[in-house]
């Protein structure tokens, strides 16, 4: 039996219906000023059609972040002046959260002790800490983007300050990787990342904070001993309680 073809011809938004279903399906606050701006530029690129409007509305989800994340890394990277103990770091990042909310980049969250980044806030800070400018930062955020694998690039890791491959599920690490300017590294999350290469840190030793949280590994590898510099090491919801430094293995220096 033939099938007759039936086609449903989507008409195209007016300017103003557009954004009112755009606003409706993100089910957020988008008359507020850190947004407007930038999501109405989004809704105009739709161009008015409104599949096209739904997927990318929907897109546009809230994350929460924890102050007492915030408190500890920002401890760890020395970003708080005069400050010696983590109750006062708690302080000075309560205190820095809630400028950056009158500054209408983080919202409150109705968690207490969590504050919330917008995705079009959080891939503009993406998009401005990958610019390449080496003379401040040069991040490399590859959060929750379903990688099996250490993320491979075109450019080697040497310029990057700062790496976030949380919550994926890479199962290997490589063996010595060279980020000599590395200062922050969150691995936390990776259920199947059971062992961390024994020369893992070898060329890492600038390192200040090491989030590894969430990992179902027993130890530690040797070449952490090399990090002088590490301030904060998080272990939070590992599998082990009682970790132990591997020993050197055989045939490595």
């Amino acid at each position: 039996m033939g099938c007759k073809e039936n086609r449903i011809h989507l008409n195209i938004l007016s300017p103003e219906d557009s954004w009112d279903l755009f606003k409706k399906t993100a089910g957020t606050d988008l008359d507020s000023p850190e947004f407007e701006a930038v999501a109405c530029e989004v809704a105009r690129e739709c161009q008015g059609l409104p599949l096209a409007l739904v997927i990318v509305a929907r897109a546009l989800e809230d994350h929460n972040i924890s102050k007492e994340v915030l408190a500890r890394y920002g401890m760890g990277l020395c970003l708080f002046h005069n400050v010696y103990t983590l109750d006062e770091a708690r302080g000075d990042a309560d205190t820095f959260t809630k400028n950056l909310i009158n500054s209408r980049l983080l919202l409150k969250c109705d968690e207490d002790g969590f504050v919330k980044m917008h995705d079009v806030v959080r891939d503009t800070a993406k998009l401005i800490s990958s610019s390449g400018n080496e003379e401040l930062f040069n991040f490399m955020a590859q959060a929750g983007s379903a990688l099996e694998e250490w993320p491979c690039r075109d450019t080697h890791f040497e310029s990057y300050t700062a790496v976030s491959v949380m919550f994926n599920d890479i199962k290997r690490l490589p063996d010595e990787p060279v980020c000599p300017k590395l200062q922050t590294l969150l691995l936390q999350e990776n259920r199947n990342l059971i062992e961390i290469p024994s020369g893992f840190f070898n060329r890492i030793n600038t390192l200040k904070v090491l989030d590894i949280s969430g990992l179902p590994v027993l130890s530690l590898p040797p070449s952490i001993r090399l990090l002088e510099n590490l301030c904060t090491l998080y272990l939070d919801r590992c599998k082990s309680r009682y970790f132990h430094i591997r020993t050197q293995e055989a045939g490595n220096t």
